[in-house]
């Protein structure tokens, strides 16, 4: 049991010096110029204001919370891969909202009704 020890103990530890090696070197990932990572929202329709915005509750686990997205004229709405108005959307509807950037803050940029099955964790 020592001997094992000591001959465990004599070996430079290969896979710790491996992995330290590996974080050590950083990664150049950087975006192509002039793209930027868009922010996703998924959510379920609390409220509907035609031509000025979506209220969605969204959350993780038990930490809920009631987030009110504006759209524009440029935002597309989308269900079943066609495109549908604002007003369509109803309350308990699941929704994934590309953000973009506006010049008043966050805007929609599409927001596409998601079909239960297609939800997130597998809604039905």
């Amino acid at each position: 049991m020592i001997g094992a020890r000591r001959r465990l103990g004599a070996r430079p530890p290969t896979l710790l010096i491996l992995l330290a090696a590996a974080f050590a070197v950083p990664e150049a990932r950087a975006a192509p110029p002039g793209h930027q990572e868009a922010d996703t929202l998924r959510g379920t329709v609390r409220a509907v204001e035609e031509g000025a915005g979506v209220e969605v509750i969204t959350g993780f686990h038990l930490a809920l919370r009631v987030v009110y997205v504006r759209v524009d004229g440029e935002t597309r709405v989308t269900a079943a891969d066609r495109p549908v108005a604002l007003a369509e959307l109803e309350p308990g509807q699941v929704v994934r909202i590309r953000l973009r950037e506006g010049v008043e803050g966050p805007v929609a940029a599409t927001i596409e009704a998601v079909r239960p099955g297609d939800a997130p964790g597998g809604l039905r």
